[in-house]
């Protein structure tokens, strides 16, 4: 970097030169373009006053001697001249200049301090002297100097920059960074100051900036070239411009974007432009112009051309043949169409007249090909379409495949630039296929796709153009330069897909036709030559050497076609379909091998991986142990038994296999893996642990040891040590992503909150782009309650993942926590524009509309989800038809409810689980009969589950017929006696039956089972209460509240039992607790919570407060009729009747038949003695329940009442 430096500092100085000629005389001028050209830094400050003229002749010649570069000379000019002026500064510098040229360093050094003695107040000095040290890496010395420069001279530019370019060697980044911004403020134009600051932050990584900063100095030191009229410092900068195109292509290959490895690789090419003529680039910088040039890329280029063109044509007729093989004809395999072979879709015109008219007329000599399609034989229209469409898909996939090789190779480097131009092209060629191919034009496929659809009088009147529009195209190829009239649409579909211009007309320059057409002759004489079995072997190895895997196995069958018995043909032919996927066949080949040598046990191993890759797991496991008969000590072969037999889940003999292979392979780390591993999943933790230590002990991979160590100790709940063991892995291999993964998870369970953060956060660190890290870390604060975190966790994780419908999803029940509605809204909108047709993410969405009560939009939502559930009749989608009735029935529309899961058990009549919905939806419906039949059917299904009998005791409970639901849990309790829910239910029937004994006894048991169950300690203290047993429901009610703090109901069923045990201060406690609770629930679930306070303040005859709750919860929940009749029960305590009447009115109009608000209503309006309303609102009642007797009492003794009245009024 430091010969690159002073270059660079020289051609600058070149351009003050150059720039200001009339500062001084003509030897001034000489002495500063010398020093600027080894220094970059004397000025005009420093020339101070003109020599003397006894030694202007000496000063002159030295000046001269500089600027020829004879430094020898100068030096001993100089030395003379000081003879003469002793005290001369200048004359020091001059003669430190020549010393430093010649890496003198020493006396350079000696010479400058002299100078600066002589002259302390001129910064040149220092600056001179600063440079000798940073030359010479004395980095902190040449740090001083230049700031003592900088304090006599803070405006230079130029020093500021010497100055970082030494903090730059010292590894002071950040303060370099400093100096080259101060620079570039005080001169914007000094490309010395943008390539100083370009290099620092290229080691800082920071490769963005420094693609900025290189640029910048390719721009000034190119406007440096247009003014010079040297040629030979024209030259030299020329080189140097060179240097910086490589550097920035250098750092913009690090770079992730297409678009900048696209710029890199044209900065290489413009390098080369540049110095392949001049000069030439130092082999350190990957010898692009080697490379770039080699004799082998234009022929390699060329005949690789036209082989890739010959197998992409075949691939071409081969779509057309297989699709019509497929649609009817079968005279194509007959023609030998579906063999891949090109010989087989040779076309007299396409494949020999037209590539020689190419030749001729200097285009590309590619042969074309065609294959003869019986159309009557295709079942129908579709099929014709399909068969010409087939053609140009293919030639499309090869297109892709071709595109993706580029993309790949353009991360190779610069030394195979010619590869990536050479793919360029082929790329673009195959482009330009597609788009002369498509063309609606008979009798190309772009016009054989319509063909069928148009009607038989035009295809007639059109097939007769078929060959005059063939001429036409060949000859608007012919005639027109291939790239500039067809070409140019190609063009624009090659740049959208990533592929320059510069890369494409590269890619041309490397293709000489007369190599294509030697190509085109060899193969036309090889498939001449007689097609023996040898030659099919050696055209097979070639295509697999060149992984034309497909043509290769093609080329293999007819070696074998010809000889059958060689069995290393076989093997070739079964490993290539294996890599091609092609297992079935691939186990005909080893099958075929080991029928001519049984004892191979090579073959019998390919046999077992292969049946392994077909999931005959059983079969791999025989050929195993065959294989291992033949060769018992096979490792491999071991390794791979225990690993089918893990897949088979025999764990145990698993674990003696992988103990084998590490017998015979001690040193093989992935046999040792799998024996800790076997051993885990057998849950032998304590030998897990001891191989760990051996492994460890060994050194074969110590911190996978140490990390597996601490997953095992984890799982023996020796945390500490555990937590020793991932320390010591994170140390050994502390860019492992894994185990600081693992390592975060084990100190989320430890609650060591900050700890698993750091840890997230460097696995984050290693792996910036992995979305599975950030979303166990946005899930991490999620739980943490660390919401703004956890919100730009999921942002980068959308930013990963945009298209992920999980993450969405996740981000949505986030923001819906966290009440940023609109946002989750967003969300949820997005999850549904990503999966339109997925009916549980429309339903995810109208639920959450329908928490926010926006019912219309909500309805509108759920139709949605119901029209694409309906659409769903398969089998699998049975669970979306179960959802889809209950949305139907959450909307009322109940008869198609029923068609639904009538639908779901149409589908799985044998599905216990639908029949239980079945039964719930009947019961909704108040059909008990249909609802036990369809109970009774689950029950059919699954007698044995104990969950279907718990559901049916549950359903004959809400039925009252409380003695069958007994028996449905005791059969629940025989079949699970550890499931702590059927003796809840069990307890919670008994009681209602005032069988207390019993149900106490239930409730035990479900507390054994399940000591931390609130609800269970509430019930049992409810029954305890019962029975008078008022200690034991008291400490009941007290183990409930420890579990469960903050439930208000618990408080308040506990302030009625110790109001019963005349605790009334105790009492009142449990109830402003309640209260407390209730009050601070002002959320859309918390109105039972608040009504329930309400009436407990009542109760406590604490009205003021009950009001102000009743208040609050007609404020939430304006439209409920029930509130509105509790806040007037209140008001009519408090004799405030009026407005007790106007509370009732409110019911009443909400709810205009409830019987009971009609009374309230009546009664009041009788003691305000507004009797003949009274009497309307009783006969109401009465006429909305014509049984209650209560309102027929009140209105007979009112109207009595009355009735005396008037008779007392009347005379």
């Amino acid at each position: 970097m430091k010969p690159f430096r002073i270059a660079l500092a020289a051609l600058f100085a070149v351009l003050i030169i150059y720039g200001q000629p009339q500062l001084h005389a003509s030897h001034v001028s000489t002495v500063n373009r010398v020093a600027n050209a080894s220094e970059g830094r004397i000025t005009e400050t420093d020339l101070i006053a003109e020599p003397q003229s006894e030694f202007e002749s000496l000063l002159k010649l030295g000046e001269d001697q500089l600027f020829e570069q004879d430094f020898e000379g100068a030096i001993a000019t100089f030395s003379e001249a000081i003879h003469l002026d002793p005290k001369n500064a200048y004359l020091y510098r001059l003669r430190g200049l020549g010393y430093q040229k010649l890496k003198n360093y020493e006396k350079a050094v000696a010479d400058y301090t002299q100078a600066i003695q002589l002259d302390p107040k001129n910064p040149q000095g220092y600056a001179g002297r600063g440079f000798v040290y940073d030359l010479s890496q004395r980095y902190q010395s040449a740090i001083e100097d230049f700031t003592q420069a900088i304090q006599l001279d803070p405006d230079n530019a130029l020093f500021y920059a010497d100055r970082g370019y030494a903090r730059q060697g010292s590894g002071d980044l950040k303060a370099a960074v400093e100096d080259f911004d101060q620079s570039i403020r005080l001169q914007p134009n000094n490309a010395y100051s943008y390539t100083g600051r370009a290099t620092t932050r290229q080691i800082l990584k920071d490769y963005s900036g420094a693609a900025r900063d290189y640029s910048q100095a390719i721009r000034l030191n190119s406007d440096i070239v247009r003014d010079l009229r040297t040629n030979r410092v024209r030259n030299e900068l020329k080189h140097r411009i060179a240097r910086l195109y490589i550097a920035r292509g250098d750092v913009q290959y690090r770079l992730d974007s297409l678009a900048d490895k696209q710029a890199a690789i044209k900065d290489y090419a413009q390098a080369l432009k540049i110095t392949v003529s001049t000069i030439e680039l130092p082999t350190h910088k990957l010898e692009l112009n080697e490379q770039y040039n080699a004799q082998y890329a234009v022929p390699v280029t060329s005949v690789t051309l036209c082989l890739l063109w010959i197998i992409s044509i075949s691939l071409h007729e081969f779509g057309h043949a297989i699709v019509a093989y497929w649609g009817g004809d079968q005279s194509v395999k007959t023609k030998g169409y579906l063999t891949l072979n090109p010989l087989n879709y040779i076309h007299p015109f396409l494949s020999v007249i037209v590539p020689g008219i190419f030749f001729l007329t200097g285009g590309f000599p590619l042969p074309g090909a065609a294959v003869y399609v019986d159309h009557q034989q295709l079942r129908n229209r579709r099929w014709r379409s399909a068969t010409y469409a087939a053609g140009p898909t293919a030639s499309l996939l090869v297109t892709l495949l071709l595109i993706v090789l580029f993309h790949i190779s353009l991360t190779w480097g610069a030394a195979y630039y010619w590869v990536s131009a050479a793919l360029a092209l082929f790329a673009t060629l195959h482009c330009l296929f597609l788009i002369v191919n498509l063309m609606p034009v008979p009798p190309l496929d772009g016009y054989g796709i319509l063909q069928p659809w148009l009607p038989a009088r035009v295809q007639t009147k059109l097939q007769k153009f078929a060959l005059p529009c063939l001429i036409l195209v060949v000859s608007a190829l012919w005639l027109f330069p291939l790239l500039s009239l067809l070409g140019y649409p190609a063009f624009p579909i090659a740049n959208s897909l990533g592929i320059p211009d510069a890369l494409i007309f590269d890619g041309l320059k490397l293709f000489n036709r007369w190599y294509a057409a030697f190509t085109m002759v060899i193969l036309g004489a090889i498939a001449c030559i007689l097609q023996r079995q040898l030659l099919w072997q050696l055209l097979g190895e070639l295509l697999r050497l060149f992984n034309r895997f497909e043509q290769a196995v093609i080329a293999y069958d007819k070696a074998l076609a010809t000889k059958n018995d060689v069995d290393w043909v076989w093997r070739q032919r079964g490993w290539l379909l294996e890599k091609l996927n092609r297992y079935e066949e691939a186990l005909v080949s080893y099958d075929q091998m080991i029928a001519l040598n049984p004892n191979d046990a090579l073959a019998w191993f390919s046999r077992s991986w292969v049946l392994e890759k077909l999931n005959r797991h059983e079969e791999a496991l025989v050929s195993y142990d065959q294989t291992i008969a033949l060769n018992p000590n096979d490792a491999l072969a071991w390794r791979s038994r225990g690993l089918v037999l893990k897949k088979l889940k025999r764990d145990g003999e698993a674990l003696i296999s992988f103990n084998k292979a590490v017998d015979l392979a001690p040193t093989d780390t992935w046999a040792w893996q799998q024996v800790v591993w076997a051993l885990e999943r057998l849950k032998r933790y304590d030998e897990a642990l001891l191989l760990c230590d051996k492994i460890i002990d060994l050194k074969l991979n110590n911190a996978w040891g140490w990390h597996e160590r601490g997953w095992v100790l984890e799982k023996l709940d020796r945390y500490d040590e555990a937590l020793t063991s991932f320390d010591k892995a994170i140390k050994l291999n502390p860019n492992n992503d894994l185990a600081w993964q693992d390592y975060g998870q084990f100190l989320e369970k430890l609650k060591r909150d900050d700890e698993a953060i750091a840890a997230y956060k460097k696995l984050i660190e290693l792996k910036p782009n992995d979305a599975w890290a950030w979303q166990k870390y946005a899930r991490f604060l999620e739980k943490l309650k660390r919401d703004d975190e956890a919100i730009a966790a999921y942002k980068k994780l959308i930013e990963l993942k945009p298209n992920d419908v999980w993450t969405w999803q996740e981000y949505g029940q986030f923001l819906e926590k966290l009440k940023r509605d609109d946002e989750a809204i967003a969300a949820y909108k997005k999850l549904i524009e990503l999966k339109s047709n997925d009916a549980w993410a429309w339903q995810k969405y109208a639920r959450f509309l329908e928490k926010l009560k926006r019912d219309d939009e909500a309805i509108a939502v759920y139709e949605k989800a119901i029209t694409l559930e309906l659409r769903d009749s398969t089998d699998w989608g049975l669970q979306g038809l179960q959802r889809c009735g209950r949305t139907l029935e959450k909307l009322e529309r109940y008869n198609e409810a029923i068609a639904v899961y009538e639908k779901a058990i149409e589908l799985k009549p044998n599905d216990a689980w639908t029949w239980q919905n079945h039964g719930q939806f009947l019961e909704r419906l108040e059909r008990y009969d249909d609802a036990i039949a369809a109970y009774n059917k689950a029950i059919e299904l699954k007698p044995n589950d104990a969950w279907t009998w718990q559901n049916h005791g549950q359903f004959l409970e809400r039925l009252k017929r409380y003695g069958e639901a007994i028996a449905a849990y005791n059969k629940a309790v025989a079949l699970k006696s550890n499931s702590p829910w059927a003796w809840q239910s069990l307890g919670r029937v008994l009681a209602k039956l005032e069988r207390y004994d019993e149900a106490i006894a239930a409730y035990n048991k479900a507390i054994e089972l399940k000591p931390n169950d609130a609800w269970t300690w509430q019930s049992l203290g409810r029954v305890l209460a019962k029975l008078e047993r008022y200690d034991d429901t008291s400490a009941a009610y007290n183990k409930a509240i420890e579990l469960k703090p903050n439930d208000a109901w618990t408080w308040q069923d506990y302030g009625q039992i110790l109001e019963k045990l005349k605790r009334y201060d105790d009492a009142i406690a449990a109830y402003n607790k309640a209260i407390t609770l209730e009050l601070r629930e002002s959320t859309d679930w918390g109105l039972q919570g608040l009504q329930r306070c309400g009436q407990a303040l009542e109760k406590l005859e604490r009205y003021d407060e009950a009001i102000a709750a009743y208040k609050k919860l007609i404020e939430l929940k304006p439209n409920d009729a029930w509130t509105w009749q509790d806040y007037g029960q209140i008001l009519e305590k408090l004799k405030r009747y009026d407005d007790a009447i106007a509370a009732y009115k409110k019911a009443i109009e909400l709810k205009p038949n409830r019987v009971w608000a009609w009374q309230k209503h009546a009664r009041v309006l009788e003691k305000l003695e507004r009797y003949d309303e009274a009497i309307a609102a009783y006969e109401k009642a009465i006429e909305l329940k014509p049984d209650d007797n209560l309102a027929k009492w009140q209105l007979e003794r009112l109207l009595k009442q009355q009735r005396r009245v008037n008779q007392l009024i009347l005379p």
